[in-house]
């Protein structure tokens, strides 16, 4: 996901295939945007949108993206802190089922 700071929106880029590192000659899809100060880069794997809370709801990529762009204008581990807190309220009693990996990179 990208917070453009200039337009205060996050646009989500879907970049779909194997993971990073899985495949020697896989084709991975390249993206290019030109980024600028106060911009804010989220990469996450899908554990996070994919965690089913109590009543078996997804907290899905719509969600991810409406809280990231609230917190966009935070320093990276406090973006990081915020998702993770959000994750676990979601889940609350329930066991995380896969890994959920953050990357927050921080225009200045």
């Amino acid at each position: 996901m990208w917070y453009v700071k200039e337009k205060n929106e996050t646009e989500e880029i879907l970049i779909q295939g194997m993971p990073l590192g899985a495949m020697r000659k896989f084709a991975y899809k390249t993206v290019e945007r030109e980024l600028k100060s106060g911009d804010t880069i989220l990469l996450l794997t899908d554990g996070l949108p994919e965690q089913m809370n109590k009543n078996s709801e997804m907290f899905d990529y719509p969600r991810v993206k409406d809280n990231f762009n609230q917190m966009a204008k935070k320093k990276p581990d406090e973006i990081i802190d915020g998702l993770t807190k959000l994750g676990d309220e979601w889940m609350r009693e329930i066991t995380q089922a896969d890994d959920i990996t953050f990357v927050v990179i921080k225009v200045i």
